[in-house]
């Protein structure tokens, strides 16, 4: 129950995400600044920094118990809808992400797509290797959200469409199906 409410408020998030412009004011404008070499330096620094920060949160608010959680998904999937994001929305994950370093939209996106190659690259999708890294970072949006094809089309792995309002309950098996197939049952 409880992961289908955290999926029903990425949702109604991502909906807000998925009406604004898809990285910058200008869809149009060409940006120049997507080059930056230090933009995957920065963006994982930040990273660390928002991983550490939650860490100390978590602890703070269980010292006594286990908890089991990936930061990493977390950031990713704030990051996904960072992109989205516009106004107060997108100051606020900017802040929390410690996006600080930069405004520029397409540089972020820049840096989020050569880290993600970087990891396909050094963990590959071989099931003969020792070690696989998979990540589950999706946002699932209702058929009826409209999402700019300029988003579906830059984060086409990230976006899946799902019949929310018709059949609620054969979307939640789905997604679950979805996690468990992708992680080879690692998280059930």
């Amino acid at each position: 129950m409880k992961f289908f409410a955290s999926i029903v408020a990425l949702l109604l998030s991502a909906a807000v995400a998925a009406n604004a412009q898809c990285l910058a004011e200008d869809d149009n404008v060409q940006h120049t600044k997507t080059d930056n070499p230090l933009a995957r330096t920065r963006l994982y620094k930040g990273e660390s920094i928002f991983t550490l920060k939650l860490l100390e949160a978590i602890n703070a608010a269980t010292p006594s118990e286990n908890v089991f959680f990936s930061p990493y998904s977390l950031y990713h999937v704030l990051l996904l809808m960072y992109f989205g994001a516009k106004s107060e929305t997108e100051q606020t994950l900017r802040k929390g992400l410690e996006l600080h370093w930069t405004e520029d939209k397409p540089v972020v996106w820049q840096a989020y797509n050569v880290g993600k190659k970087a990891l396909a690259m050094r963990f590959g999708q071989n099931k003969a290797d020792e070690i696989q890294f998979v990540s589950v970072d999706k946002l699932f949006f209702g058929k009826q959200i409209p999402v700019k094809e300029c988003m579906e089309d830059k984060f086409f792995e990230e976006i899946e469409k799902l019949d929310f309002e018709n059949d609620p309950e054969s979307q939640r098996l789905y997604i679950n199906n979805w996690v468990e197939n992708t992680t080879h049952g690692e998280i059930t």
